[in-house]
C-alpha cells in the first residue's frame, strides 16, 4: 500500500530574533515525500530545497536534500539502505581558495542488517560512508562498519553494546582511524 504522500514548508533555525546566519540561511525549506510499506517491504523518497546565498556572495542558490531508503524483513532477518545527496551553493569548505565554483555534491550511504534471534536477542551490521561533507571536522570522506548486540530484558528494559570503527580523511589528506565500544541501558516507560 502506497503510504501517505506528504510535504512540509519549515522555517530554518536561523529565523527569527535568534537568527546568526551570514549565508543568507534564512529562507523557508519545502519539501516532499513518498513511500511504500508492506509485511515485507518498504522504500521512501523525499526532496527538501531552500534559497541560500552562494559562497561568492553573488546571489541565491538551491539548497537540496535528496534522500532514498529501501527495506525488507523476512521472518527476524532485515535488511535496510540509505542514500542521500545534498546539494549546498553556500559550502566552500572543499576548495576555500576559489569561492566561485559550486563544490561536489556531498552524499551518504548506509546499510543495516538486523537478525532478531528470539524477542530478547538481536544481533546487526551496519556500514556508513559519507563523501564531500566536511561540516565544522573539515572531512572529505568518512566510513564507519559496526556490530551491536541487543538484549531484552523486558519490554522496558533493553541493554545494549556496540563496537564501531571509523575511517576519516580531511580536506588536507590527513587520515586517521578510530574504534569505540559502547554499553547502553535503554529504559522506557
Amino acid at each position: 500500500m502506497l503510504r501517505l504522500v506528504t510535504d512540509l514548508a519549515a522555517n530554518p533555525n536561523n529565523k527569527g530574533s535568534y537568527g546568526t546566519s551570514a549565508a543568507g540561511d534564512e529562507n523557508t525549506e519545502y519539501g516532499a515525500g513518498a513511500g511504500f510499506a508492506n509485511d515485507h517491504l518498504r522504500a521512501q523518497i523525499g526532496y527538501m530545497s531552500r534559497s541560500i546565498l552562494k559562497s561568492d556572495q553573488s546571489g541565491l542558490g538551491n539548497r537540496s536534500l535528496a534522500d532514498l531508503t529501501a527495506g525488507c524483513t523476512f521472518g527476524g532477518f532485515s535488511l535496510d539502505a540509505e542514500y542521500s545527496v545534498l546539494t549546498d551553493p553556500n559550502k566552500n569548505t572543499l576548495t576555500p581558495a576559489d569561492a566561485t565554483d559550486l563544490e561536489s555534491s556531498g552524499s551518504g550511504v548506509l546499510a543495516l542488517a538486523t537478525y532478531k534471534f528470539n524477542e530478547a536477542w538481536s544481533f546487526g551490521i551496519r556500514y556508513e560512508d559519507v563523501e564531500n561533507d566536511p561540516a565544522g571536522l573539515s572531512l572529505k570522506s568518512a566510513n564507519e562498519s559496526t556490530a551491536s548486540l541487543h538484549y531484552r530484558v523486558s519490554p522496558e528494559f533493553e541493554m545494549r553494546s556496540e563496537f564501531g570503527n571509523y575511517n576519516f580523511s580531511n580536506v588536507t589528506g590527513l587520515k586517521w582511524n578510530e574504534s569505540r565500544f559502547n554499553i547502553a541501558a535503554l529504559i522506557t516507560f
